[in-house]
């Protein structure tokens, strides 16, 4: 919908015209938003909704929250008697404990100069050879997905072939993008992603030089705004381990922290070939579901409304979208009844999508197993003084990647709000 009639589901209690000034200021005047401006406006209702909160809010209470949020922004930059006041709440919230201080300053690092540090650990630390094994495995998921598109009965022909094209184009990205191993190119990037190094600001405190990298970010992320997409970018740096599909590009990225242990093993190039095998069913059952993960989300609830360019477009005949929401419900209605121990259900709409893709990923990636390894090599039992078979290794592998353990506070926190499903 157009600035304009955003403007109409909120009257004038959001004063938006105020708030896009200083957005306006900071990109080029050709791509500044104005009345006829197109905007993506996912949750209409929550623009009405908020502006009739606010219509009734006291407005003391609104500027205090508008206050603590941004504190909560820097809260890790500030004195000792704030950050125990952060850290107070956040055990409240969480039951968490507070990490030690080296681990807080380079998790801070980590999230304000990301790049930098992937530059370090891509040029010191990561092996090419995972790269191969990475896309190996890739290749076989994918194949096993188009396989799956064409078994598809509730789908029609019509769609399958929109479904088949959208995979065919759909872009991979695995490890870390070319420029960042470059050096001049790698200075490009970061002086646009950090600004050119602020030596003052960063002297005078570390709160200082936080705001200088924050207001950089901002400049960097407003600088794409109506810009031809820069498709050397990525969303998500190498030294993060996670995975990610981006509907808009219509790629899936894998970065080269998730390409190791307990995702990606690597065997022995002399090793035995019962060893290949017990190796290729762990990796399989964890990086392969993960390939099989994202591929899923190109065609979830959400990235479904999404074309093989990219744009928000309907490739689906009524009937095969019929049968697809049809399909999802029963997911939405599965997840529904899982409750934690405190009786708190799992939201199954809330998690529809990322449930689509762990089941989706998991059936993917062992069929593609089943591809690769012989029925005799699937049943064997290749690693000596350990009864599971291949299969069962998958499954292991599976498990054990997503496994982990929570406070009940966190717990209860994440099936309110997560659209991950909790792992337990």
């Amino acid at each position: 919908m157009t600035f304009a009639m955003v403007k109409q589901l909120t009257g004038e209690q959001l004063a938006l015209d105020a708030y896009m000034r200083p957005f306006n200021a900071m990109v080029k005047e050709a791509n500044r938003v104005n009345e006829d401006t197109e905007l993506i406006v996912r949750s209409p209702a929550y623009m009405t909704n908020i502006a009739a909160l606010l219509a009734k809010a006291d407005w003391a209470v609104v500027h205090d929250y508008l206050l603590v949020r941004a504190l909560r922004s820097f809260g890790s930059a500030l004195s000792s008697e704030w950050r125990a006041e952060f850290e107070r709440y956040a055990f409240e919230r969480s039951g968490a404990k507070t990490a030690p201080r080296w681990k807080t300053c380079l998790g801070q690092t980590k999230g304000m100069m990301s790049w930098v540090l992937a530059r370090k650990f891509v040029l010191k630390a990561f092996d090419a050879k995972r790269k191969a094994l990475s896309e190996s495995i890739l290749t076989e998921v994918r194949k096993a997905f188009r396989e799956q598109i064409k078994e598809v009965k509730w789908m029609d022909d019509e769609t399958r072939a929109k479904a088949l094209r959208k995979e065919e184009l759909m872009g991979q990205k695995i490890g870390y993008p070319d420029w960042l191993v470059d050096a001049a190119q790698a200075e490009t990037y970061f002086v646009n992603f950090y600004g050119e190094p602020d030596v003052e600001a960063v002297k005078k405190s570390w709160l200082a030089g936080s705001v200088h990298l924050d207001r950089a970010s901002t400049r960097q992320s407003l600088s794409e705004l109506g810009e031809p997409a820069d498709r050397a970018m990525w969303g998500m740096d190498p030294a993060t381990v996670n995975a990610y599909y981006s509907p808009p590009m219509n790629e899936i990225v894998f970065p080269a922290s998730i390409l190791q242990p307990p995702f990606l093993y690597m065997p022995d190039e002399a090793a035995q070939r019962m060893e290949v095998v017990a190796f290729t069913a762990l990796n399989f059952g964890a990086y392969g579901a993960v390939v099989g993960h994202e591929i899923t989300h190109g065609f979830d609830d959400k990235g479904s409304q999404y074309d093989p360019s990219g744009k928000i477009e309907n490739w689906w005949t009524k009937a095969s979208r019929e049968a697809f929401d049809k399909a999802t419900q029963c997911v939405d209605d599965q997840y529904s009844a899982f409750a934690i121990p405190d009786g708190t259900h799992v939201k199954g709409k809330l998690t529809l999508g990322e449930n689509i893709a762990d089941n989706g990923g998991f059936r993917t990636a062992y069929r593609a197993l089943k591809a690769v390894l012989t029925p005799e090599e699937l049943a064997s039992k290749p690693f000596p003084g350990l009864n599971m078979t291949a299969s069962q290794l998958f499954m292991l592998s599976f498990s054990q990647v997503w496994c982990n353990k929570s406070t009940p506070e966190t717990l209860r926190s994440r099936v309110e709000s997560d659209p991950h499903s909790p792992g337990m």
